[in-house]
């Protein structure tokens, strides 16, 4: 299956490029699409992906009545992505450490660098977020 036979699967949008900066402008009726996607196949990245960007676009915006709903979905997907393909290019630009569990981020990258020790891209996006931690104000 192709990027572009995936897309179709939840949207009927092109992008040039699949990645979770698509999340950023979804309707809800693609987000509901995604999410009835990740049900069917927890396996599926870029649902999971795009679900990713979209969460961390509304993590900052979220009302105080949602933000711990986003919060959790947000954290869903990211440790998923971390835990099933930490070697993600997306993991090197949709981390926050606003608004979420670090300690659990923390862990969940710590047994990804343990996992594969050699593996310099997962190790660069885990670093993505920990120099998040150290620069943080």
């Amino acid at each position: 299956m192709t990027e572009s036979d995936d897309l179709s699967r939840w949207t009927n949008r092109r992008w040039h490029k699949l990645d979770f900066s698509c999340g950023q402008a979804i309707s809800r009726s693609e987000l509901q699409n995604l999410e009835r996607l990740v049900e069917e196949d927890p396996n599926d990245c870029n649902a999971h992906r795009i679900l990713l960007g979209h969460y961390l676009s509304q993590l900052h915006c979220s009302s105080k009545l949602d933000v711990e709903f986003v919060r959790g979905e947000y954290m869903k997907h990211l440790i998923w992505l971390i835990q099933n393909h930490p070697e993600n290019e997306d993991l090197g630009y949709c981390q926050t450490i606003v608004n979420v569990d670090v300690r659990k981020i923390e862990q969940v990258w710590r047994k990804a660098i343990q996992d594969s020790p050699n593996n310099s891209i997962i190790r660069d996006n885990a670093d993505a977020f920990f120099r998040m931690l150290v620069d943080k104000p």
